[in-house]
């Protein structure tokens, strides 16, 4: 009976350290910026290791300028990425950021110049789209996948009914395929755009739209797909992992 208990409290011993091990390496709860740093922007709180001014941040790709003129008003200065919120926190035990996010077009009258040169590049960064987000595509006979993750292919197809540009409303608030499509993004992307198919030549060749989105997000917010037609921008999380060994003082 002792070398059982002696080996069930090793065993929770190890799985402890482990689990602190794993979180020393992820995106961690935050306290609040340094005690002589600014620590918001407009309303937008910002924490430690993210910094507004001179050694303020953990290094420059936490860095964050700040124009509380915008909307947001924060920006990550080395992927030029805006951020509504750098604790969003799900009650998962995590918390990530919440970004504005390119709506991607194409073949969408008056609207082309203004989605172009809209790649998300996070390569080499400690940043990565979360797994919360989904890749979602709208518009009639449209097959949108996410471009230059080669060799994955990953993607989905929109059809719609009728004559309408993206279908008719869905109270489920569910992509279904026949109002638009959705599918899950591959595990830590950091580049994003999109490229387009059509399904059939002899099909609609309207406009055509994908991006990456905050699920909930989502799901609360757009009932009928062709909302999106005049959206910039949709807000997606980012989560981020601290490099291995950093001193963890200005953490909770």
């Amino acid at each position: 009976m002792v070398v059982i208990i002696a080996l069930s409290f090793t065993f929770l011993l190890l799985l402890i350290i482990n689990i602190a091990l794993v979180l020393a390496t992820t995106s961690t709860a935050i306290s609040g910026a340094k005690d002589w740093c600014k620590d918001s922007c407009g309303n937008v709180s910002v924490p430690y290791p993210f910094g507004i001014g001179p050694d303020c941040f953990l290094n420059s790709w936490f860095e964050v300028s700040c124009n509380e003129s915008s909307t947001p008003p924060t920006i990550l200065k080395k992927i030029n990425m805006e951020v509504f919120n750098f604790s969003y926190d799900l009650g998962y035990g995590r918390e990530y950021l919440r970004v504005k996010s390119p709506v991607i077009l194409h073949n969408c009258s008056g609207r082309e110049r203004e989605t172009k040169n809209q790649t998300v590049d996070l390569t080499g960064s400690p940043f990565f789209y979360s797994g919360r987000n989904k890749f979602i595509a709208a518009g009639c006979n449209n097959k949108a996948l996410i471009s230059g993750i080669k060799p994955r292919i990953v993607g989905c197809e929109s059809t719609c009914n009728g004559d309408t540009l993206f279908g008719t409303s869905n109270p489920n608030k569910t992509c279904n395929g026949s109002t638009c499509c959705e599918t899950v993004i591959p595990s830590y992307l950091q580049t994003f755009n999109a490229s387009f198919e059509s399904k059939t030549s002899s099909g609609p060749q309207g406009c055509k739209l994908a991006f990456v989105v905050d699920e909930e997000w989502l799901n609360f917010n757009i009932t009928n797909p062709s909302d999106l037609l005049n959206m910039d921008s949709v807000p997606a999380l980012i989560d981020w992992a601290l490099p291995k060994g950093i001193n963890t003082t200005y953490f909770k």
